[in-house]
């Protein structure tokens, strides 16, 4: 908004004096008009809504509750942020290791060999991160030199669940957040986001996010239930994030 202020040139004026005094003439220049230009900067106050989730979503008995946050009120909850690490049960009942190798067993007759290797033209290693004897789902980190990244095994199951490069567990173990952006991992080729629930059967997808323009750049479990989340816009072409937006995701159970 812009304000305009003007100072009136003011012109020759004759004063009439006393009989007893003599008339004097005074001459007044006449100023310029001048205008004073004053601006008044736009304080922005919230946010700008950035409708890329639903309010509320269902799935099956649970319900995730999204809202949309500003900047102050996520460092806030970014001070209370908790972090967990997998649960370390024994898992020698079915996992040996030998030299460089780990020998899974899945079944009575299925035994899974994870070899770590480098052979000065390629490098892979499988390092052994937790298990869960409630769960009975062991975790391991792999890595070769391009990517690196986490897997979840339910030994109930029998099958192989691929983590996305950053992984956040819940404070009671019951739930995985993993993602990616296109910036930070540009060889998964994707801004994804996934909420896994931990069943002692199977691994459930409780919540999946995928999309071009919106990458997350952060997520942190703030309670048990409660995650938030910083996105940023995408410039594909420049390869580089623009405008940040915060969200905080509640969950609640059995509906």
């Amino acid at each position: 908004m812009i304000f305009f202020t003007s100072c009136q040139g003011v012109k020759e004026k004759n004063i009439a004096l006393s009989k007893e005094e003599k008339e004097v003439k005074i001459e007044l220049k006449e100023k310029p008009l001048k205008l004073e230009k004053v601006e008044i900067k736009k304080e922005v106050l919230g946010f700008d809504t950035l409708n890329i989730f639903p309010i509320d979503t269902l799935v099956g008995k649970l319900q995730l509750k999204f809202r949309q946050i500003n900047l102050d009120e996520f460092k806030s909850k970014k001070h209370t942020q908790i972090r967990t690490t997998f649960e370390q049960d024994n898992a020698s009942e079915y996992l040996q290791r030998k030299d460089s190798c780990y020998y899974l067993t899945l079944g009575s007759n299925q035994i899974d060999t994870l070899c770590s290797f480098d052979d000065g033209e390629y490098h892979e290693s499988y390092k052994f991160s937790g298990y869960s004897k409630r769960m009975n789902t062991i975790m391991f980190d792999w890595e070769n030199w391009e990517e690196a990244h986490s897997f979840l095994i339910n030994l109930n199951q029998k099958k192989y669940w691929l983590l996305n490069p950053k992984v956040e567990l819940s404070p009671d173990r019951n739930r995985i957040v993993t993602f990616s952006n296109f910036i930070d991992d540009p060889l998964y080729e994707g801004n994804n986001f996934y909420i896994f629930e931990l069943t002692k059967d199977s691994i459930i997808t409780n919540y999946s996010f995928s999309n071009v323009d919106y990458g997350i750049f952060y997520s942190k479990w703030i309670g048990k239930n409660e995650i938030i989340l910083h996105f940023k816009r995408i410039d594909n072409e420049k390869f580089e994030p623009k405008e940040s937006y915060y969200f905080e995701i509640e969950i609640k159970n059995d509906l």
